[in-house]
């Protein structure tokens, strides 16, 4: 079955962050958060978290991945902010987009 992906841009201390949604179209109550372990885009080396996200979503799990703030598309500089702000903002993200309403 082929999954949907849905292009997300959401905040994280004024900054836009950009992510994908893949399998957007999902009813789950659980999902993934792809986290980049360091200054890279949601795509990772040779597309490594792409292909990890529509496999999940393939197979049933939404997974987000993002772009870290002065990262790919998303707004501001890496420097501005750390892995609890980045990741915060994307679980908010992620929860919010689930919540029905």
């Amino acid at each position: 079955m082929p999954h949907v992906e849905e292009a997300l841009v959401f905040d994280c201390g004024g900054s836009s962050l950009i992510g994908v949604l893949s399998g957007a179209a999902l009813a789950a109550e659980r999902g993934v958060l792809i986290v980049v372990g360091g200054p890279q885009y949601r795509a990772g080396s040779h597309r490594q978290f792409t292909l990890l996200a529509r496999h999940l979503a393939e197979r049933g799990v939404p997974t987000l991945r993002f772009d870290y703030r002065g990262m790919g598309d998303s707004d501001g500089g890496y420097g501005l902010s750390s892995a609890w702000t980045r990741t915060s903002a994307a679980q908010s993200t992620g929860s919010s987009r689930a919540s029905p309403g």
